[in-house]
């Protein structure tokens, strides 16, 4: 539902221009398609207002005043919306398109897990939230990162920026999410971020990817630090685990 109701909602203020011309130029078109159905009919008034949003040409109006102003209203939004689309669009397009407005990259709205950090970590963690059926919503730092690619191809949204930005997190739903996973590379990043994150929503659920030096007991006295999962430990323990399994019956090897 979070996703559904992300859809056609601008996510940053180029997204949001580009919404607007969109929107825009639809709406020049519907109108002028109205006030040129009372002097020609439904289909040669919409292929006019047509032609006339897409600026190639605009029907002779007749004498009224109203109708002028309006011919003359409208040349005025069509020239302002067309740069406002062409702007956004060229925005999008630049940006590497890492969140879409429609489709299945889209920033959803709320039951999203926030995971900062695109690397192999909060990449793979993305994946697998994503086939569980859990929206996800990735934030990166590095607008070239090498596997920004990969959750493209995923189908993964992710925001570029800082996420200890109140404006990037608040434009990530930190208030609507289910929970946000700092999965940097660098302790002390991660900690600037759930201190961010809990800044905004002291509610949040926070899962805090950190080593074990003295940075995470000086944090301690910031906010409370519930229950500590050694990584390398269960890490090393599955793996030890596989491989010493006892192999199942009629698989042995002589």
């Amino acid at each position: 539902m979070g996703r559904l109701a992300g859809q056609l909602r601008p996510y940053d203020p180029g997204s949001s221009v580009l919404l607007v011309g969109v929107v825009g130029l639809l709406l020049v078109t519907v109108v002028d398609t109205f006030v040129g159905i009372a002097h020609v009919g439904l289909i040669r008034a919409l292929y006019d207002a047509t032609r006339t949003t897409a600026t190639i040409s605009s029907p002779e109006a007749p004498d009224d005043p109203v109708v002028l102003a309006w011919a003359s209203l409208a040349a005025i939004l069509v020239m302002a919306f067309t740069a406002m689309f062409a702007a956004g669009l060229v925005n999008y397009l630049l940006s590497g398109r890492t969140v879409t407005l429609l489709g299945r990259r889209v920033a959803p709205r709320s039951g999203h897990v926030i995971v900062v950090g695109m690397g192999q970590v909060g990449l793979r963690l993305a994946q697998e939230l994503k086939a569980l059926g859990i929206s996800v919503l990735g934030i990166e730092v590095e607008p070239n990162a090498r596997l920004l690619a990969m959750a493209r191809r995923a189908g993964i949204p992710v925001l570029i920026g800082d996420a200890t930005s109140r404006d990037l997190l608040t434009r990530a739903r930190i208030g609507h999410c289910v929970a946000l996973v700092a999965a940097g590379s660098l302790t002390r990043d991660n900690i600037a971020v759930a201190v961010s994150a809990l800044a905004l929503n002291p509610e949040a659920s926070v899962i805090l990817r950190a080593g074990t030096d003295d940075a995470i007991d000086e944090t301690r006295s910031l906010f409370h630090i519930g229950s500590v999962v050694d990584v390398n430990g269960l890490t090393a323990g599955f793996v030890t685990s596989a491989l010493v399994r006892s192999p199942e019956p009629g698989n042995a090897s002589p």
